[in-house]
């Protein structure tokens, strides 16, 4: 009671007259919630520190599998950032998860917490922890994939690649946005963590025109927007999907956006490219690549494949053909993996490339979208 209360000194005195401390700081409510946990709740850090020091036992689950640190992240706001650093300090187990299959990490990223990820990262969370909820979603599943991209789930997504996170688990609207955003420098690092091509919706991605096409590739989005180096990059290195190989070249309502937006450069390597078609052997790779999937597992599905190792190496694109250029990227440095404490805006980083970015908090259609729905299996083709 004093600890919801906030009474610190009356804390104080309760520990220091109990017999057995350990008992009387570890006692759980009918909902398994200990003295830590509220003082966590009320973000009381002195108490928080006076429990830790009389024994508090940190990791502790409530009847939701929920410890003081999962409280702590749920409830975070600037000034929890202490009370953070003291629950990492007293031995917060941070790869626990609770019932609902969530970790302190897929807590932090579902809100791309800077600092709590930053913290997280160090202390050994385990970027590639499944949930026991759901085999199909690590901590960067749970990134927040809104109509437009901000700057910290870039750098967050950059933390998360250094730490060897699989980006088979990323959510494949995600490469579309960076493509529209021109923030290509990350591309190469996410497809070499294991990212594939798929196709994807468009009416997520804010650009007028793209809701007459019925899906877009990474390869058709970098087309729409005029990023000539990113198209041959990708085509070169085969990030195709089955669209770009069937339709791409002859779908007329992306010639007509393209010729409408006066797009010369996207449509000269059409030609390009319809001229001088892919081989037999690439084309075989693109369909397999199609019919092996973007969604996770990939790597198992390619590495059980009864075919070479010089195709499967293709199939995971471990090596580059052709590198990317990114000198046509005006601020390519800009996201530096790893600037974490950095003092970071809110203000998304879409920036008007000439091609029409519409309004970030415009009227949409789409208000009920849910991103679980979307990232199993609404967004593909």
């Amino acid at each position: 009671h004093a600890v919801s209360k906030g009474c610190s000194q009356n804390v104080s005195i309760l520990l220091q007259s109990a017999k057995n401390t350990n008992d009387l700081v570890n006692v759980q409510n009918h909902e398994g919630l200990s003295a830590l946990m509220f003082a966590v709740k009320e973000r009381g850090l002195n108490i928080i520190q006076d429990l830790v020091d009389h024994g508090a036992d940190v990791n502790i689950k409530d009847v939701n599998g929920n410890t003081a640190l999962l409280h702590a992240l749920t409830h975070y706001i600037e000034q929890t950032k202490e009370i953070i650093t003291t629950l990492f300090k007293a031995g917060s187990n941070v790869n626990c998860q609770n019932n609902d299959g969530l970790s302190p990490l897929m807590l932090a990223s579902s809100e791309c917490l800077l600092y709590p990820i930053s913290v997280l990262l160090d202390s050994g969370a385990d970027v590639n922890a499944v949930s026991m909820k759901d085999n199909t979603k690590t901590a960067i599943s749970f990134f927040p994939c809104e109509h437009y991209l901000k700057r910290d789930e870039i750098i967050c997504i950059e933390a998360f690649v250094e730490r060897g996170a699989s980006m088979s688990y990323l959510n494949p609207y995600f490469v579309h946005q960076i493509i529209v955003a021109g923030k290509i420098a990350v591309v190469p690092k996410l497809i070499r963590h294991g990212l594939a091509p798929s196709d994807v919706k468009p009416n997520r991605l804010l650009i007028r025109d793209f809701n007459t096409i019925p899906t877009v590739s990474p390869l058709c989005v970098a087309l729409l927007v005029g990023n000539i180096s990113l198209c041959r990059y990708f085509y070169e290195n085969l990030f195709l999907t089955n669209s770009d190989i069937s339709s791409l070249t002859c779908n007329k309502n992306i010639l007509h956006i393209l010729e409408r937006n006066q797009r010369q450069e996207s449509l000269d390597f059409l030609n390009e490219i319809s001229s001088q078609p892919l081989s037999l052997f690439q084309l075989t790779l693109v369909s397999i690549s199609s019919t092996v999937g973007s969604s996770p597992g990939r790597e198992l599905r390619v590495n059980t494949l009864p075919i070479p190792q010089v195709m499967k190496d293709k199939l995971l694109f471990q090596s580059e053909v052709v590198p990317l250029n990114i000198h046509s990227e005006s601020n390519a440095a800009e996201f530096q993996f790893l600037q974490l404490n950095r003092a970071i805006d809110e203000y998304s980083i879409f920036v008007d490339n000439g091609y029409g970015v519409q309004s970030y908090y415009g009227d949409s259609s789409d208000d009920s979208y849910n991103v679980d729905d979307d990232y199993y299996g609404d967004y593909y083709s």
